[in-house]
């Protein structure tokens, strides 16, 4: 069945365009560093087919862990609660929002010897008020695995705490905190095209766990 034009208009115009910075960096004992050749996939928004296997843009970090490129999101207009000054008044004010998925590698030691591998999607949002320019988050808070078809529509579930989640894979093996950090979710607004948007979104990969 063909959508009728103006509905494949109007989701066309609910696309906006995204130029992204982005960078994979390895937390370091001394210094951090940039993670090159990795493999990585980046969903912005949450369109309907976000959790589709090839959605997004997939790309390859570059020698110092970093990528650019421009891609369309689902970006949200909202209105958030903000609490005036330091009183317990609070008011409705306007802001974007943005889902951010990003399918990265996660390796986890096993008891009898080797490695367990997986490409998980992790999610956040990030909300960006409109009266300061500012980006906020909690981080990530979702992790997806494939299902039968390849796409990430299975969530982990979680062990009653905020970092802590069931793997079944590992014949539910709890694991505790994530190898990755998000350290920057910047959210800006092009200059230049009030259009676009710019992304700064930097991830920090945590050392190798070893087995105990």
């Amino acid at each position: 069945m063909k959508l009728p034009l103006f509905l494949i208009c109007l989701m066309a115009r609910a696309q906006t365009p995204v130029e992204v910075h982005f960078q994979l960096i390895s937390m370091g004992s001394h210094s951090d560093t940039g993670i090159p050749g990795e493999k990585v996939r980046l969903i912005l928004g949450d369109a309907p087919g976000w959790q589709n296997a090839t959605a997004g843009h997939a790309f390859v970090t570059d020698e110092k862990g970093e990528a650019v490129f421009t891609m369309d999101a689902k970006i949200d207009k909202i209105f958030k609660w903000q609490n005036v000054g330091f009183t317990p008044i609070r008011v409705p004010v306007r802001a974007e929002h943005l889902q951010i998925g990003v399918e990265l590698p996660h390796r986890f030691p096993l008891e009898n010897g080797g490695f367990a591998d997986f490409r998980w999607v992790l999610t956040m949002d990030v909300d960006r008020l409109l009266s300061r320019s500012s980006t906020g988050t909690v981080g990530f808070m979702g992790i997806y695995t494939p299902d039968e078809h390849g796409n990430f529509t299975k969530p982990l579930r979680r062990d009653g705490t905020q970092d802590a989640w069931f793997v079944p894979a590992l014949n539910n093996r709890v694991i505790r905190g994530l190898r990755y950090n998000a350290v920057d979710w910047s959210l800006l607004e092009d200059e230049k095209n009030p259009n676009r948007r710019m992304l700064n979104f930097a991830v920090k990969r945590e050392p190798e766990r070893q087995r105990k």
